[in-house]
C-alpha cells in the first residue's frame, strides 16, 4: 500500500507493508523498502483471531483490504491520498495521473476490461467478470473524505463475514462487493485506461510492445502497472492463447519478473508454513483463558 504523495512512483510516498501472520519476520523488518510493516492483528479487526480461523490465507488476505486502509488513515492522520497495491502487482510507469485523480474523487477503481470481448473466448471472459466481480480488487486509491471513510467500513463489515469464494451465494472474496461501490457512493471514478491494472483478464484486448526508448507500452501507450496474478496458471494460458508469439515484450517482461522475485529470496519463503493454517480459535480462546 502506498500513502501520501505517488510522484515518482515511491519517492515521496510512505510503503506500507501488511502481514497475515502471527510475527514480522526478520527479513521484513530490514528491509529498506518498506516504511512501515504492521501485523494484520494489529489492524483493528473486531475478533480478529476468530475472524481469521474462518477464512484461508487467500480469503483472509483479501478480507483485509478495507482494515489496512482504515488503519493507515489513523496511522498516517495527515495523509490524505492512498493507494492500495496487491503483492503481486508489478508498477512500471508513473502514477501521478492516480494523484491527480484522487484530487477530485474519492474513491478510485479499475475494472478488468474496457470493451466488449470481439474475438477468442469471448462471452467466456465476459461471464467470469459477472460471476467474479466487474472491478479488480488488486488495486483501488481512496482520499481521505467522509465519503471514502463510509466505503471502507462497508466494505470492512461485509468483508467480516462474507469474503469467500463461493459462486452458489454470489461471492468472489473482497472483490465482488465492489460491483455495488458506484451505487452506493459519490465520488467514484473508474479508471478506464489500458495502462492500469493490465493482467491476464484483459490480455485479448490489450497489446504489449516495447518501445526505441526500452519502455513497456500497452496498446501504444506507457504501462503504469501490469498485475501478475496467475504465474504459472492462468497467466501462462492467456498468453498462450492471446499472444503465442513468444518473442512478443510480454515474454520478456514476465521473464524479468520471475527473475527478479526469484533474486528476491522467493524460494526461501514460499515453503514457510502460514502462522493460521488450521488455526483452532477454541484451543487459542483456552489458552487466553488459562492465562
Amino acid at each position: 500500500m502506498l500513502a501520501k504523495s505517488v510522484k515518482d512512483n515511491a519517492k515521496h510516498c510512505k510503503l506500507v507493508l501488511c502481514l497475515v501472520e502471527e510475527d514480522i519476520h526478520p527479513d521484513a523488518k530490514k528491509f529498506e523498502g518498506f516504511d512501515h510493516v504492521v501485523l494484520a492483528k494489529d489492524l483493528g479487526v473486531p475478533n480478529f483471531y476468530k475472524f481469521v480461523a474462518k477464512y484461508n490465507l487467500y480469503e483472509a488476505a483479501c478480507a483485509l483490504k478495507p482494515y489496512l486502509l482504515q488503519y493507515a488513515f489513523e496511522y498516517y492522520g495527515k495523509e490524505e491520498k492512498f493507494l492500495y497495491l496487491d503483492s503481486d502487482l508489478c508498477v512500471y510507469g508513473s502514477l501521478d495521473h492516480l494523484e491527480a485523480l484522487l484530487e477530485d474523487h474519492s474513491i478510485l477503481l479499475t475494472p478488468h476490461r474496457l470493451e466488449p470481448q470481439e474475438i477468442l473466448n469471448s462471452i467466456d471472459e465476459e461471464i467470469v467478470n459477472l460471476k467474479d466481480g466487474v472491478y479488480q480488487a488488486g488495486f483501488f486509491g481512496v482520499r481521505r473524505t467522509a465519503e471514502s471513510a463510509k466505503f471502507l467500513a462497508w466494505w470492512a463489515d461485509r468483508n467480516k463475514d462474507y469474503s469467500y469464494a463461493d459462486p452458489n451465494e454470489g461471492l468472489f472474496l473482497d472483490q465482488k462487493w465492489l460491483d455495488l461501490v458506484p451505487c452506493f457512493f459519490d465520488g467514484v471514478h473508474v479508471i478506464q485506461d489500458p495502462a492500469y491494472n493490465m493482467a491476464s483478464w484483459n490480455l485479448s484486448q490489450r497489446k504489449l510492445t516495447l518501445s526505441d526508448k526500452n519502455q513497456y507500452l500497452v496498446n501504444g501507450k506507457p504501462l503504469v502497472f501490469f498485475h501478475y496474478s496467475g504465474m504459472g496458471k492462468w497467466l501462462d494460458n492467456s498468453m498462450r492463447l492471446h499472444v503465442p508469439d513468444q518473442s512478443n515484450a510480454i515474454y520478456r517482461m514476465v521473464n524479468d519478473y520471475v527473475l527478479a522475485y526469484t533474486k528476491m529470496g522467493y524460494h526461501k519463503y514460499i515453503d514457510i508454513p502460514w502462522s493460521y493454517e488450521n488455526f483452532d480459535y477454541e484451543r487459542h480462546l483456552m489458552k487466553q483463558w488459562l492465562r
